[in-house]
Parts: C-alpha cells; sequence; structure tokens
C-alpha cells in the first residue's frame, strides 16, 4: 500500500510529495512514514515526536539520524548496528548502512567504509533499491579524499551524479553537485563549478528541506570566497537555513567558519565569546575531535590581543592532551608559542622553538606548511627566520621559498642546496625571483627545468599541471591554439608535416596565411609551456615537420592508463594480486572519456579506442571479483562500465551477472536503458 511514498522518500528524495501520498491515514505504517517524511524536511522535533509513539523498531534509524544531527554518533552507530541485526525494512537497511557510513567517517573509524560499501551495493541490488547504489560513492569518494587522491574522489562524484540524475533522485544528487562544484573550484574551473551550483540551487528548491538548500548556499560562498569574490549574501542565508534545519553537525562547521572569519577581521571579543560557548558542547558530544581546532582559534585570539601568557597555557595543555592525528594543527601550535615567546621578549627561547619546529617538520614530512601557510608564517615567525638565516651552516631547502618571498635574503651568500630547494618552489615564485636565484646559481633556470614536472589530463576533461601552476583551455589566448596543443598531444611521438596538421585542424578552412598561422600558434604554445623562457619541451621543426616529445618528466593520464592496463593483463598470467592492483590503477585513471568537449575525427578515433581498453579492463576485474565471490562489487563495476562505455560486450556480461544472481527488475531497466539511450541513437 505504501510501497509509492517509501519510494519517493528513499529513492527520490522527495519528503514533501510522500507526505501528501500519506494523506489522513493513520495506521503505524502511515505515522512511521510521516515521522520519516517530517525527518528529512528537517522538522526534527516532530519525527521524533512520532517515533517516541510507535512501539516498532523501524524508528531506529530515524532516532539514529536525529543522534548523529545532535552529535551523539556513538549513540547513532549502537542504534544503525541494532536495525541492521535486527530490522527487516531493506529501504531502512539501505539508509542505515549509508548513515552508518557517514558516522564511520565522521568519528574517523574509515577502515569499515569498504565492508559497509559492499553491504549496501549488495542490497541495494537485492532489494532494487538502486539510488543507494550511487549514494555509496558519495561516501567512498570522501574516503578518496582523505587519502589524498582527488581523481578518484571526483570521478566517483560524477558517477554518483549521473546515476543519480538516471534514477530520479533529487535531494540525494545535490551532495555530489555541490562537492564536484568545490574540487573544480579549487582545480581553477570557475564556469563549471557556478553551474553546478546553479543545477544544485534549483534541485534544492524542490526538496523543502533547509538543510540542502543551506548546504547550497553554504558552497556558493566558499567557492566564491576562493574565487576572490566576497559574498555575505550566501552566507548569512546558509547560517539561516542550517539553523533552522537543527542539524548540529553542520551548524558546527558554520561556527567554526563564523570563528575564523572573526579573527580575520579582528573581532576578537566576538571570536572569544563563540568559542567559549562551543567548547562545553563539544565536550559533551561525540564531536570531540574538533577541539584540537577550537583551542588553536582560541590561542591565535589570545596571540592578537596579547594575552601571551594565556597563549602558552593553552599550547601546553594542547600538547599534554596529545593529538597524533594533528600534525600539521601540532605545527600551527609550535608557530604560535614561538611567535608568543618572541613577543614576549624571550628571543633565544622563541628560536629554541623554531629550531623544534624544524625537527618536528623533517620527522613527519610536513614540509608543505612553509608554503601553504606563507603570509601567516611570515607575520609571525619573520624575526627568527631572519636570525636563522644569520646562524644556519645552510638553509633548510624547503624554507627558500618563505626567505624569497619574505624578501630575507639580504646582501649575504645564501648557502641552500638548490636541487633539494627546487621540489617546494613553484613556478610563479621561480619567475618573480628568478634573477635572485641566478645569483646563487647561474645554472638554476637549467636544474629548475630539470626537475619541474609536468602532468596533462586529457580524460574527462583537458588541463596541463606545469609544477603547482594549473593551465586550462581558457589560459591560452585562442581556441585554436588549445586545439593545435589537444592534437600535438594525441600525435606525440610522431614527426608531423605542416600540411597534415592544417588539414586535419583547420580542414576546409584554410586560407594563404595558414602556415604563418601556425606556426603563430606553435610559437605561443611554447611560451606558455616554457615559465622559465626555457625549451623544457621540444617541438621540432625541420622541414616542415612539427613533433611533441614529451620526455620523462611528464606524465599523461591517457598513456598511464593503458600503461596499467597493458601490465595488468601481462601480470595476471604470473601474478594474479599483482594484475589485479595495476588493472584497478587503470580503472581509477579513467576519469571520463578522452576529450569530451571535442568531436574531431582524430579525437574521436582515440576516445573509442581507449574506450574499449577502458571496457576490457572493467570486464577483466569484473570477472576476478566475480570468482572471489563478489558478485555484487562485479555488477556495481560493469553498471560503472556500462554508464561510460554502452560497449556490447560490458552489457552482455552485467545481463549474464544480472540473471545468474535473480535480479530480474534490473536486468529489465538495462534492457530499458540499451533501448533509449543506444538503440534509438543507432536509429
Amino acid at each position: 500500500m505504501y510501497e509509492k511514498t517509501l519510494d519517493l522518500l528513499f529513492l527520490y528524495s522527495r519528503p514533501r510529495d510522500a507526505l501528501n501520498t500519506i494523506g489522513d491515514s493513520n495506521d503505524e505504517t502511515a505515522r512511521l512514514l510521516k515521522g520519516y517524511s517530517l525527518l528529512f524536511m528537517d522538522n526534527l522535533s516532530g519525527a521524533a515526536r512520532i517515533f517516541r509513539e510507535i512501539n516498532s523498531i523501524d524508528t531506529l534509524v530515524g532516532e539514529a539520524i536525529i543522534s548523529m544531527k545532535n552529535l551523539q554518533f556513538h549513540e547513532a552507530i549502537e542504534k544503525l548496528e541494532r536495525y541492521l541485526r535486527e530490522g527487516k525494512n531493506p529501504y531502512l537497511k539501505a539508509e542505515a548502512l549509508f548513515t552508518l557510513m557517514q558516522a564511520q567517517i565522521l568519528t574517523g573509524n574509515t577502515k569499515i567504509i569498504e565492508d559497509l560499501h559492499g553491504q549496501l551495493l549488495e542490497l541495494s541490488m537485492t532489494a532494487n533499491l538502486p539510488s543507494y547504489q550511487w549514494m555509496a560513492e558519495i561516501h567512498r569518494a570522501r574516503i578518496n579524499i582523505l587519502n589524498g587522491n582527488m581523481e578518484g574522489a571526483i570521478s566517483l562524484l560524477e558517477l554518483a551524479r549521473k546515476g543519480l540524475e538516471e534514477r530520479k533522485n533529487i535531494g540525494r544528487r545535490i551532495l555530489p553537485l555541490i562537492q564536484l562544484a568545490y574540487y573544480r573550484a579549487y582545480m581553477g574551473n570557475e564556469e563549471e563549478a557556478m553551474k553546478l551550483l546553479e543545477e544544485a540551487a534549483s534541485l534544492a528548491s524542490m526538496t523543502g528541506s533547509r538543510l540542502l538548500q543551506g548546504l547550497v548556499h553554504y558552497y556558493t560562498y566558499i567557492v566564491k570566497n576562493m574565487l576572490g569574490i566576497e559574498d555575505p549574501d550566501n552566507y548569512n542565508m546558509a547560517h539561516t537555513l542550517i539553523e533552522l534545519s537543527g542539524d548540529r553537525i553542520m551548524q558546527t562547521e558554520i561556527l567554526m567558519d563564523k570563528i575564523m572569519r572573526y579573527i580575520r577581521n579582528k573581532e576578537l571579543d566576538a571570536a572569544r565569546q563563540e568559542i567559549t560557548g562551543l567548547f562545553p558542547v563539544l565536550k559533551e558530544t561525540d564531536y570531540r575531535y574538533k577541539i584540537p581546532t577550537l583551542m588553536y582559534f582560541l590561542a591565535e585570539v589570545e596571540l592578537l590581543d596579547r594575552n601571551f601568557s594565556k597563549v602558552l597555557e593553552i599550547i601546553d595543555e594542547y600538547m599534554k592532551e596529545h593529538y597524533p592525528g594533528r600534525k600539521f594543527l601540532t605545527l600551527e601550535m609550535m608557530a604560535l608559542k614561538s611567535a608568543a615567546l618572541l613577543r614576549m621578549r624571550k628571543r633565544s627561547q622563541a628560536y629554541r622553538e623554531f629550531l623544534n619546529m624544524l625537527r618536528f617538520t623533517e620527522e613527519h614530512g610536513l614540509y608543505h606548511y612553509w608554503t601553504a601557510n606563507l603570509n601567516d608564517t611570515l607575520s609571525k615567525l619573520k624575526p627568527l627566520l631572519k636570525q636563522h638565516l644569520k646562524k644556519a651552516d645552510e638553509l633548510e631547502p624547503y624554507l627558500l621559498k618563505i626567505v624569497l618571498e619574505g624578501d630575507l635574503m639580504g646582501k649575504g651568500t645564501l648557502k641552500v642546496n638548490l636541487e633539494a630547494a627546487s621540489r617546494y618552489l613553484d613556478v610563479e615564485t621561480v619567475v618573480n625571483h628568478l634573477s635572485t636565484l641566478k645569483k646563487l646559481d647561474p645554472e638554476f633556470p637549467e636544474i629548475y627545468a630539470r626537475l619541474l614536472k609536468y602532468r596533462i589530463q586529457v580524460l574527462g576533461g583537458f588541463s596541463i599541471r606545469i609544477g603547482n601552476m594549473i593551465l586550462r583551455e581558457e589560459n591560452f589566448e585562442r581556441p585554436i591554439h588549445v586545439k593545435v596543443m589537444k592534437y600535438l598531444i594525441l600525435k606525440r611521438g610522431l614527426n608531423l608535416p605542416k600540411e597534415r596538421i592544417i588539414e586535419d585542424i583547420w580542414r576546409d578552412k584554410q586560407t594563404d596565411k595558414t602556415h604563418r598561422t601556425l606556426n603563430t600558434i606553435l610559437s605561443n604554445i611554447r611560451k606558455i609551456l616554457h615559465p622559465l623562457g626555457e625549451k623544457m619541451i621540444t617541438i621540432k621543426g625541420t622541414k616542415g615537420e612539427v613533433g611533441f616529445y614529451p620526455d620523462k618528466r611528464f606524465t599523461i593520464d591517457a598513456e598511464e592508463f593503458e600503461k596499467y592496463y597493458r601490465e595488468g593483463s601481462i601480470a595476471m598470467i604470473r601474478d594474479r594480486e599483482r594484475g589485479k592492483e595495476l588493472l584497478r590503477k587503470a580503472l581509477e585513471l579513467y576519469t571520463g572519456d578522452l576529450l569530451p568537449a571535442d568531436n574531431q575525427e582524430w579525437v574521436e578515433w582515440e576516445r573509442e579506442r581507449l574506450k574499449r581498453l577502458y571496457a576490457q579492463t572493467a570486464l577483466l576485474v569484473a570477472r576476478m571479483l566475480q570468482e572471489e565471490g563478489r558478485t555484487f562489487m562485479a555488477i556495481s563495476l560493469l553498471e560503472e562500465a556500462m554508464y561510460r562505455t554502452e560497449d556490447s560486450s560490458v552489457y552482455n556480461a552485467l545481463i549474464e551477472l544480472l540473471e545468474k544472481a535473480g535480479l530480474e527488475e534490473r536486468k529489465e531497466y538495462w534492457n530499458d536503458y540499451v533501448e533509449r539511450f543506444i538503440l534509438s541513437e543507432d536509429l
């Protein structure tokens, strides 16, 4: 009777419509579904009241979600695990697994996520709850981010977005959209980030959820901040909506952001008041891992307010508590202690603490700290850096950037291993300080050019990363310049007659000036790819031929993908585990089709070739998973491959697996999908 209501609630995330289908019905099931509808519309008190009135184990998942939103994570985990042991409703079991994945991530227990993911995949298939298969990818993406694998995370989020869109899930589709917007902005793709946020805003307005609407406003504020745009309107709207939602997880995030804003604006009394109010809340709940960050904020406030003894007290308390997983934060605390001692005119103690910072940096490999927090570190520790330059026999390589940017070199001769230091210098810093670096070593440009790494992305989009600098299509002078660059990348290692390049690029739009235009384009490409004016890329031009010959400094994702596929296929014969590992790496690298925005023949042929290789990779890994008894993981992998390749061999393998697993409804879905999207296009 209530199957439509369950679908609206859990598969389509449309609680307002679900509530309408219940109408005036007042039996226990109707009241239970009203409770879940109110819960997903952020009416936590209304949902809690209904759950208290019902004597059913089916309220446990809703109660657990409310506990989560009130920062009682361990209580939530106990309820969710109990429901998974004793509960029967497949919709609620799927929601319990999805929520449990989130709770374990928030409490830092990420080792269990893979097992929970496997359980959710199996349930989503056997109970025909396809939305949950793609929702699980959202949490897997978060694990990828924690492990530093942004490309893998983006790939999973794109799959989640596509899968949830195909399944017409409105509310849950917002989560991959806003996270993708953040990562696109981080990678410099402003236009795509804003489009994703606009799509998320449109969906959020249909859900009736203040939390989802608030999240969209919050991510819009964050993305605009990343792009250097002040956006108080979105921040204020996010704060209001999230406050009304009753979700204390996001309320805490917003409050932490608010405290940072107060500190940045030197509104110290306001920051101190918020910190003082938040401390007991975090201590009383399971959200304690935020406490170290709050302690850092308080120490920062006291430093700015010149309460130096108080700064030292806070830092001593932090060190006694010992937070082994917060090494970066520990280094920031040490910087605050050095700064406080310096301002207390205890220069020798301050310098000793500064040396402790350097030892801690090297012990834990935290070299990135000195470049990520450059301006802040300079403002706190500049006198100590000057002192170190006078006392040290040789400068630590990772400090060279901060010395250059802080104009601390003076007239003396600085001793530093430039080859080692090059690893910590970005292209912009080198260009800005090239004359100074040449004084240290006239051969420095050659040293830097030799160590500089290039990473070219052509799968799922186009970008060229030079060191830490990212070039996208908009960084080239004109679209035709990008087209020539892409052409050279795909034809790498070949001597190409200029007539062939002109024929492939311009086709019937050639003029008498085309040869000269090509020469100008090649010259401009050289300039944009050679920030130091050195010939780090070889484009040969003898006898009217042009060639792009990337050396070992270059990695091209499509080339790496193909390399892992071929090595993995060969390794399977002798070392199955090694082969599986290589093939999985190949799958991770395939983040999308080759140059998806381009439709030239020379792109399309290569795109189809790589898609066939991806399909073969997916088939090999799926076969291994099936042999290991992980049928549902194999099905999930083949479904991902179908969305990406629409390959007939993948389709046949998928249908065979679905038949063996007895998943008739899922088989019907894919037959219908092929008929709608593949056969119709062929006709």
